[in-house]
């Protein structure tokens, strides 16, 4: 943290986008903890609306391919077949699969969990919500 060199004078913007899935589930609530340390004026988590942490495998499944449907859905009618940016999207989410479904859970690098889940580990950590204005 001291590495930072935040002055007092300024104001800490913690910004996490689709980054907090890939820290491991236990050590989620210590990432969160570090970040309330640093006392930041806001903090934003933007992550996608799924729960893939489930330890059965059928709920998991049921899960992944609900989440990835649609987002192949939404790829469709917002890409042509022939869009390298498709195909990216496409590669990486295959990739996330893969590793979702095949992977034991010590090499599991990605669980995505639903907006309640980050707003209860937020609120352990110490911070509170703050509505739009």
């Amino acid at each position: 943290i001291g590495a930072l060199k935040i002055r007092p004078d300024e104001a800490l913007a913690i910004n996490c986008i689709h980054s907090l899935q890939r820290v491991t589930k236990n050590g989620r609530d210590s990432i969160l903890s570090t970040f309330y340390s640093m006392n930041p004026k806001i903090v934003t988590v933007v992550e996608d609306e799924v729960d893939l942490t489930h330890e059965d495998f059928g709920d998991c499944f049921s899960e992944c391919l609900r989440f990835f449907s649609l987002f192949f859905d939404s790829l469709e009618e917002s890409f042509s077949r022939t869009s390298n940016e498709r195909l990216m999207l496409e590669r990486t989410s295959a990739r996330s699969i893969v590793n979702i479904l095949a992977c034991e859970d010590s090499e599991v690098y990605e669980r995505r969990e639903k907006g309640a889940q980050w707003a209860w580990r937020l609120k352990e950590a110490g911070f509170i919500h703050a509505a739009f204005s």
